[in-house]
Parts: C-alpha cells; structure tokens; sequence
C-alpha cells in the first residue's frame, strides 16, 4: 500500500531541520542509547565509498524514526511486544527493494532464526506500509547519500542504537524525536565536534 508522504513523517523532517546527526549520550538529549560490545582485533582499512540509504520508519503511528543504512546492510528493529526485524535496502535502477526479515529467537536455546515476511519496492519519496502481525509500520524512502570520503576501519562502530517509545533501532545513523546517533560512515562529516555514541546492534534483540 502506497501513499504520497504526509504528516506521518513531517515531525523528523522538521527535526532534522534543527540539527545535523550528533550524538545522544553528552548531547543533552533524552533516549536510550545502548553501549557496545568492545573486541580486540586487527584494525584493518576497508572501502568508504558506499552509497548510504536513508529511510523513514513509523511503527503503529508513533513519531518516526530517520535513519541511515549502507545499501545492503541490515537495519535492526524491534518493538517491545511485537516483531524483532531486519530492514535489508538494495537500490535497483531509479528504485528500491526494500527486505523485510522476521528475527525469532528461541528463548531456551537463543539461536535466531530468520525468515522474510516481506519484500517491498519503493519509488523514493512514496511512503508504503507492511503489516507483520498486528504490528503496521509505514516506510519512506527518503534520499540516498554517499558514505565518509574519510576511510574507515574494521573496529568502528557499524551501527548505533536508540530507544524510544517501546521501538529499538539500530542503524548507522539514527534520529527520532529522543535524540540521534550515529558510526563514523554517515555522521555529518562537516560537524568536527560531534559526539559519537556507538552501540552494539544485538541490543535490539
């Protein structure tokens, strides 16, 4: 189901008018911010020109999140009560399919399994919405960008994670009505000062 965008997503866009991605954590800003999981290994350089989708999400119309996912990574969501899911975006010619996975976790075991329920594509700027269980949510495809000219390495954050009204999302940039986040590949590179708060993206499990 398509519609044009509306008001459903005019409360990030107005947001983000206000201020570029920071950070939560020391920002004076009131969310969730969840830490990460740090791990020794070899820092290694790897490619940092990858085209960066940029999404709105609203979960059973509660205020939107924007976020900021390399195209063909995983973004991580889950709502208290409802599904845990992976949103997969892949551009394709002017469009965007957009994979929706259904992430179950056995709670004696905890080994997840993974199942798509969904695969939409999207015309950018036309919000759509998917239902997974009783659980709606609406999906906009807003803009797609070009990751940090700067390189990056193998041991930073990928992925940052905020909480907000019962709705957990990880992404590399994260931004909603409680604050924002967001990994070194799609923070504002023209913001010097901005503070970073990483999170690892199995706390949205």
């Amino acid at each position: 189901m398509k519609d044009k965008a509306g008001s459903l997503f005019g409360a990030v866009s107005r947001y983000r008018q206000r201020a570029g991605w920071a950070a939560v954590a020391g920002c004076g800003l009131v969310a969730v911010v969840l830490a990460p999981t740090v791990q020794s290994r070899p820092t290694q350089v790897v490619a940092a020109q990858t085209k960066i989708i940029v999404l709105d999400i609203a979960v059973d119309g509660r205020s939107p999140f924007h976020l900021a996912v390399p195209d063909g990574s995983a973004a991580k969501m889950a709502v208290t009560g409802g599904p845990r899911l992976e949103l997969i975006p892949r551009t394709s010619s002017d469009a965007l399919d957009l994979e929706v996975v259904d992430v179950a976790i056995n709670p004696v075991t905890g080994e997840e399994t993974r199942s798509t329920v969904d695969r939409l594509r999207l015309d950018r700027g036309v919000a759509a919405t998917f239902q997974v269980g009783a659980t709606s949510i609406a999906v906009l495809w807003a803009d797609v960008k070009t990751g940090s000219k700067r390189q990056a390495v193998t041991d930073e954050c990928t992925q940052c994670c905020i909480t907000c009204q019962q709705v957990t999302v990880c992404a590399c940039a994260v931004e909603c009505i409680c604050g924002k986040c967001c990994c070194p590949q799609c923070c504002d590179i023209g913001q010097r000062n901005a503070c970073i708060a990483p999170a690892h993206p199995a706390s949205a499990r």
